[in-house]
């Protein structure tokens, strides 16, 4: 598990760091490219916190589940 919030921790704040640092030498398109791979990580290691929590939650035996109905279509899109 700690490899699995390390990884994207890791490029979170490496990423961060060198654009925080930059001396203004870092191209326009590198530092975008460096955003995207922030928000990236970022997502990803909210939505691993997310499922961490849930996992707690069911193994509390304090997670709600929420009926609705559907269709066949809405579930595989």
């Amino acid at each position: 598990m700690s490899h699995e919030i390390c990884t994207p921790l890791n490029a979170i704040m490496g990423f961060s760091e060198l654009i925080a640092g930059d001396d203004d030498s870092m191209s326009q398109d590198t530092r975008d490219d460096f955003g995207r791979i922030i928000k990236n990580n970022s997502d990803s290691l909210k939505i691993l916190v997310a499922d961490i929590l849930d996992t707690a939650q069911l193994e509390s035996g304090t997670y709600e589940l929420r009926y609705r109905s559907s269709t066949v279509g809405d579930i595989s899109s």
